[in-house]
């Protein structure tokens, strides 16, 4: 969860020191011309103020990041190799065009469900559906729990193959798994969210990650539910395909563009840019990236 949250206006050398001393530090989107940034999990220092500094200097200041809680419907920035406290979904696509052999991916994308997080000390949820039937405990609770947060993404995974003109959704399974129960309550959300129009396939998790690699033009909307496997075809496919854009959706109905490099960080500070209406700002962001996507001295001395 998030923790130490404090209300206040920050520069870039700010910034850093607060995430350095606060490892869950939510910068929030408000009015329009302030912008979210959320971190959680390994402090990223040097890539926050980063992209304070990439803000800050392309808008010449006209955009203000202020810590706080984020708001709904607004787009964040979410920094790190977590997903952000709150959120229930985790989609990939390919940003932009993309590069050969993997252009133009448009119909691709790889929807996560994110189950809500525990304290680090107590059984995580997503265990929670399998081990405690093992032990002879009752996981109702821990079922409807999961099932609230999971219907959440199978709307979002719909909307999206509804958007991309999409007639089907694979859903990634590992079938020699510990999480039978998990995936099984999975598979039946998916398959009543679907609903007319949209048909749904299970496919193994070797094959599903091989369509990524050698056929990916070959898959639409790919759904996995909160595991281990899930989170490594994730990481995986933006290894891949190199230049993904990363959606976290969160419960207060607002969404956090991701990264944990330069490249990933830049082109989420732009993507928020965009949804504020900057598109002259995010391009010169994005073309700036374009010239040096790991040196981000580089990238802001060309801004």
């Amino acid at each position: 969860m998030l923790g130490n949250v404090k209300e206040l206006m920050l520069d870039p050398l700010t910034l850093k020191a607060n995430c350095q001393s606060h490892p869950y530090t939510a910068l929030t989107a408000r009015m329009s011309r302030r912008i979210a940034m959320l971190t959680a999990g390994t402090p990223l220092a040097g890539l926050t103020a980063f992209a304070a500094a990439s803000v800050s200097k392309v808008t010449a200041s006209a955009v203000q990041l202020v810590a706080g809680a984020a708001e709904p419907r607004t787009t964040a920035v979410a920094i790190g190799p977590d997903a952000p406290a709150g959120t229930h979904t985790a989609v990939t696509q390919l940003s932009g065009d993309g590069a050969a052999p993997y252009k133009n991916l448009k119909q691709l994308a790889f929807v996560r469900s994110v189950l809500p997080r525990n304290a680090e000390d107590a059984l995580a949820l997503r265990d929670a559906i399998d081990v405690l039937p093992g032990a002879g405990i009752s996981n109702d609770a821990e079922i409807a729990h999961a099932k609230a947060s999971m219907a959440h993404t199978a709307a979002v995974a719909v909307a999206l193959a509804k958007q991309k003109g999409a007639s089907k959704i694979t859903i990634l399974t590992k079938q020699a798994t510990k999480y039978t129960h998990l995936n099984a309550l999975w598979n039946d959300t998916i398959q009543a969210a679907a609903g007319a129009g949209v048909s749904v396939e299970v496919v193994g998790s070797a094959t599903v990650a091989n369509q990524l690699v050698m056929f990916p033009e070959t898959l639409g909307v790919v759904v996995a539910a909160d595991t281990p496997t899930a989170e490594n075809v994730e990481g995986m496919l933006a290894g891949v395909l190199g230049g993904v854009e990363r959606t976290y959706h969160l419960s207060d109905g607002s969404t956090a563009v991701g990264g944990n490099s330069v490249s990933s960080v830049g082109n989420a500070v732009a993507a928020a840019l965009r949804a504020q209406g900057l598109t002259a700002e995010a391009n010169k962001l994005t073309a700036a990236l374009a010239k040096a996507p790991t040196d981000s001295q580089a990238v802001l001395n060309a801004l």
